[in-house]
This record gives structure tokens, sequence and C-alpha cells, in this order.
């Protein structure tokens, strides 16, 4: 019997404009969060490329979840001058991917009033995974203006929020209901194997679904703190892994692991999983113990979703 147990994290993303002059000189213009759209849900479940491009523009309407493009687009690049990434290491953790993205001189020169980043605009009729007006220190939408002479950078930092509560629940199998409780784990590691994560670029919510990301623990396994990871024997040798499709608007993708008869057949049965899915890691203690033998295939369903953070 397949049966699931389910995963949220939460995101939010910063924006900061600079004008900067042949000789070095930088103007900071702004400074604000931004709005991450609908739009721009849907492509983390499917895409890894939803920090590739930025893109300013002279529009004035309100964002909006509902957005997909820019009010009125003036320019795009996809030339970085920086991709830095890492892991805030004390509350509140957070992974983050910070792009520089260079207008060349005289580009995005004129009046400027939004700002986004997302996929290429040229051919695709919806691209911006994030758009926001352009605001002042008190938080006000405002309008600056490039010079002709002027490159702009715009930097674009986006943030992955891992869990910092427990989650959970229960699961049956062979007629016996196991408790669970899950966890965040390694949250201030940028592994991909077992920690937070993410390319210069974005990364997919189900990345990384090959079964060396997907551990059972042994008996007696016990949840570390979010910042580790437990310390008890795992196995995974022999197990497989699937991914469920897509669906806009659910913001939520699974992977399905088995387990096969050769492997995961501790003596004292299984305690808990540690699993890599997408951009996080957790953990997870179950009570009693699942018993697993040689005769026995056990499949967990391990459903991701995501979210503006709140």
């Amino acid at each position: 019997m397949k049966q699931s147990i389910k995963l949220h994290s939460q995101c939010a993303g910063f924006f900061k404009l600079e004008a900067v002059k042949r000789d070095g000189t930088r103007r900071l213009l702004a400074e604000f969060e931004n709005l991450i759209t609908d739009f721009g849900l849907d492509l983390m479940g499917t895409s890894n490329s939803w920090l590739r491009y930025c893109h300013v523009g002279s529009g004035s309407d309100a964002p909006n979840a509902n957005d997909t493009t820019m009010a009125s687009l003036v320019a795009t690049t996809n030339t970085k001058q920086s991709s830095t990434g890492g892991n805030q290491s004390s509350a509140p953790y957070y992974r983050f991917m910070r792009n520089i993205y260079r207008f060349g001189e005289g580009v995005a020169a004129g009046n400027l009033a939004e700002v986004g980043v997302g996929i290429n605009s040229s051919g695709n009729a919806d691209y911006a995974f994030s758009r926001a007006l352009i605001l002042d220190g008190n938080g006000d939408p405002t309008t600056i203006t490039i010079l002709s002479d002027e490159t702009l950078d715009v930097t674009y930092e986006f943030r992955m929020y891992p869990p910092t509560v427990d989650t959970t629940g229960q699961i049956e199998l062979r007629g016996t209901t196991h408790d669970y409780t899950a966890r965040a784990a390694n949250v201030d590691s940028g592994s991909s194997a077992f920690g937070w994560t993410m390319g210069e670029d974005g990364l997919r919510a189900i990345e990384y679904t090959n079964g060396g990301r997907f551990q059972c623990l042994e008996s007696g396994a016990s949840l570390a703190a979010i910042t580790g990871r437990p310390s008890a024997n795992s196995s995974t040798s022999g197990n497989s892994a699937s991914t469920s499709s897509y669906v806009n608007g659910t913001y939520e993708r699974s992977a399905t692991i088995t387990w096969g008869i050769d492997t995961a057949n501790f003596p004292s049965g299984i305690g808990g999983f540690l699993v890599q899915l997408g951009w996080g890691a957790y953990q997870f203690v179950v009570s009693p113990d699942i018993d697993k033998t040689d005769s026995d295939e056990l499949t967990i369903e391990f459903s991701h979703s995501w979210g503006r953070k709140t």
C-alpha cells in the first residue's frame, strides 16, 4: 500500500536597484520585497530556470498574484554580474540565491516603475516569476530614472525558508498505524545530498529523486536539531523513485519511493527516513517501527508543497 507524508516550505524575494557610471560610481535607487506570482509558483514545480532573466518596465499597475508579465516592458537581460548562494546559519534559517543582473549602458535608460525576474520575455506570453513596483524608502511606489550613460544593476535575492516546527501524521501499513514526526534537516548546509540548496537559475521542487537521496533509518533513530540529521544506520540501495506530474495551481509535487525486497531489512525494523526533495532535506521518525523483511516491499509517497512566506 502506498502511504503519503506531506512536507511544506515557504519562499520570498527581495530587490535592490543601483545605477552605475562608467567610473564605477554607484547610485542606490531602491530596496524592497517583491511579489512572487502564481505563475512563478507554478514554474517552481516544473522548471530549473525561473531566475534566469530580469525585466524592468514603466507600468504602474499594482502587483497582483495573477500577473504573468510586466505591465509595460522596457528591457530584459540575462547578463549576471555574479550569482551567490548560501545558507543563513542562525534563525531565521533560509537558503538564499543572490543574482546581480546587469542592463548594459543605456539599455534601460529612461523612467522605470516596475521590476521582475523570470524566464525569457521573448516569445513567451507568460514570463514573470516575480513582479514588483519600485518603492521608495517609505514603501510607496516611485519612478526612477536611468541616464543614457548609466548601466542598471538589479540584485534579486530569493530565499527558501524551511519549516521550523515539526509536522505530525500517520501512515497505515498492513493494518498497523504508524505515527510519524517530520522535521527539516541540515538547514544551514548547502549540500544537495541532504541539505538546502539551489542553482543560480532556480531548482525544480521534485529534483534529486534518485535512490541515494531517500534513506530508511534503522530502529532507534531519533530526530536531530533542524541544523543536523539523524545518526542511525541507513539503507538506500535497491530503492526506486517515480514522480507525479505537476498540476498548475497546486504548488505541490510528489515522489513515490519503493524499497524492494533486498533493501532496508534491518533486524530491529525501520525507525525513520531521511530524504532530499528539491531544495530541501527532511528527517522523520516513526512509531512503532516498521517491520520489513526480504519478503516485503515498502512504498512511501513524499508530497512536497511550497508557497509564499507568511
